[in-house]
Parts: C-alpha cells; sequence; structure tokens
C-alpha cells in the first residue's frame, strides 16, 4: 500500500535524541493521521510526507476516542551521506546523523 499525506490533515513528528556521548543524533519519525485514511497501513507500506518517501515500522497505533493514529515510520531511502558506521562502539564520525527511525 503507498499512500500520500500530502492530501490529508497530517503531523509528522520528528524527535531526536543524542546518544553514544554526544557522538550520535538519532531521529524517530512519528505520524500522526485520521485512522480512517490511513488505518490499514501494515509493516513495509510506503508513506510520502512533503515529498519524502517513509515506511511504516508497525502498524498504526489507535489512541483516545479511534479517530487519529500514530504510525512509527523509517526514511524509505536513507541519505547515505548522513548514515551511520559504528566502530567498536563508537560512532566514526562525531556529530553524524542516523536517520532510520531508532536506536
Amino acid at each position: 500500500m503507498t499512500s500520500t499525506a500530502s492530501a490529508s490533515l497530517w503531523i509528522l513528528d520528528q524527535n531526536s535524541e543524542i546518544i553514544l556521548g554526544g557522538e550520535l543524533t538519532v531521529i524517530d519519525y512519528l505520524l500522526t493521521v485520521r485512522t480512517d485514511q490511513f488505518g490499514g497501513l501494515t509493516y513495509g507500506d510506503t508513506v510520502t510526507v512533503d515529498g519524502v518517501s517513509y515506511k511504516a515500522e508497525t502498524q498504526p497505533q489507535r489512541f483516545d476516542d479511534g479517530a487519529f493514529c500514530r504510525v512509527p515510520l523509517v526514511k524509505a531511502d536513507p541519505d547515505p551521506a548522513i548514515d551511520y558506521i559504528l566502530d567498536g562502539g563508537a560512532a566514526v564520525a562525531a556529530g553524524t546523523i542516523y536517520d532510520g527511525g531508532g536506536a
């Protein structure tokens, strides 16, 4: 299933966390959308938000009265220039950003 969030009401949270003693920044993506439009997403389905493609990490998680749901996402095609490489438990380059949806 492929969906486009630009045609709907949505909120894309991009929460970041600094880990490994400040060596690495991890970004988690969480899409909040209407359940009647996106409740059928499953793992691996693609969603496009503002021209950027993401994949669903899990099925949508309904909250409150169920009218809206949250979908954890990862970038479908992460930029290798900002991907991370670990070497013995430490990031190879300080300040590297891992744009892949969680640690």
